[in-house]
């Protein structure tokens, strides 16, 4: 294991899963809410920050991202944050700003198929579909 700490972060009991999920503590869904309570709960201060919604991604893709201390070139998430960053998430949470894009400004490229959003089941079956026509 190369992770010190996991933390899971969303609406408690919203999803069953296979580790302990803190709260975020908030009605709306957006990723900085998420992002809130885990550097506000975390002990380290750099934070792999990976949405359970990317079943693609790679470890390599990760420690990647944990290397170059950045996010992917397609976005926000996953990527990495430090928890020195709370401040300024809050700040962005306090004028309305909901959006992750631009707290880290660091990039790099990866392959973006690592990067497929899975939302619902049709989304999953479109992938393996996919999956299946490049073999």
């Amino acid at each position: 294991m190369w992770c010190e700490e996991r933390l899971g972060v969303g609406k408690a009991g919203e999803l069953e899963l296979p580790f302990p999920v803190l709260d975020d503590a908030i009605d709306d869904h957006a990723p900085i809410f998420g992002l809130r309570a885990a550097l506000a709960a975390a002990r380290h201060e750099l934070c792999l920050v990976l949405p359970v919604d990317v079943p693609l991604v790679t470890e390599e893709a990760l420690r990647t991202l944990v290397r170059e201390r950045a996010v992917p070139q397609t976005g926000p998430l996953p990527g990495v944050y430090l928890r020195s960053q709370l401040r300024a998430v809050e700040a962005r949470i306090e004028r309305g700003e909901l959006t992750l894009r631009g707290l880290t400004r660091r990039t790099v490229t990866l392959d973006e198929r690592l990067l497929a959003n899975v939302n619902t089941p049709a989304d999953l079956e479109a992938l393996e579909h996919a999956a299946k026509e490049r073999k």
